[in-house]
């Protein structure tokens, strides 16, 4: 697979499910994306969405390192220096590959917990919107009435929202636990490099 393609895989998941989140929620409220968008060939907009998945997973992706790097230290410059006074040349290339390959596989895990938030929640922003337009439609900044927004609550579409939701967090439970193997497996492999210990193994 060449560099494109990862490319295209790494920023194309999360933004396909963000994608397919919003379709879930177009069909709960009942509104129809593909007429909306005037697009009349289903192929082509399947197209259209799949093309407009992978900027939004960029997204995603600057959204997840945003939040992280805040919370943790970035510690791939201090890794670097260590394997360029520490590590014999022609084991470097070995070594800093296999630690951008962990390393991508926790943002890749990272960068899933965010995106099944995001769209575990934004359903309700989403719905609270839809009810408020339909509100104002219905009878104007006039007769717009606050209560009639809440107990939008106990429709039928805001427990299918709410089971959506509960579906997602889950799965943001899932990967937050293994985001956390994949650092600690980072975390002793990094050790063990700087220990000696597993530079028997390059060979």
């Amino acid at each position: 697979m060449n560099v494109e393609s990862k490319l295209l895989v790494r920023y194309g998941i999360p933004g396909w499910y963000f994608v397919f989140s919003l379709f879930v929620i177009s069909k709960i409220i009942g509104i129809d994306i593909v007429k909306i968008s005037g697009i009349s060939s289903d192929v082509l907009f399947s197209v259209v969405i799949t093309v407009i998945g992978v900027p939004i997973g960029y997204i995603l992706y600057q959204i997840y390192f945003l939040t992280t790097h805040k919370k943790n230290k970035n510690e791939t410059p201090d890794w670097n220096v260590f394997v360029y006074k520490s590590v014999a040349h022609e084991d470097r290339e070995y070594v800093n590959g296999r630690y951008a390959h962990m390393l991508r596989g926790i943002h890749e895990i990272g960068v899933l917990k965010v995106t099944f938030i995001i769209s575990g929640f934004i359903i309700y922003i989403i719905y609270f919107l839809s009810e408020f337009y339909s509100s104002l439609v219905l009878y104007g900044f006039g007769g717009f009435n606050l209560v009639s927004l809440l107990l939008s609550i106990f429709k039928r579409e805001f427990f299918i929202m709410l089971f959506f939701t509960l579906i997602n967090l889950w799965l943001a439970h899932i990967t937050k636990r293994n985001y956390k193997f994949k650092q600690s497996e980072l975390e002793a492999y990094m050790s063990g490099i700087k220990k000696g210990k597993q530079l028997i193994s390059l060979k």
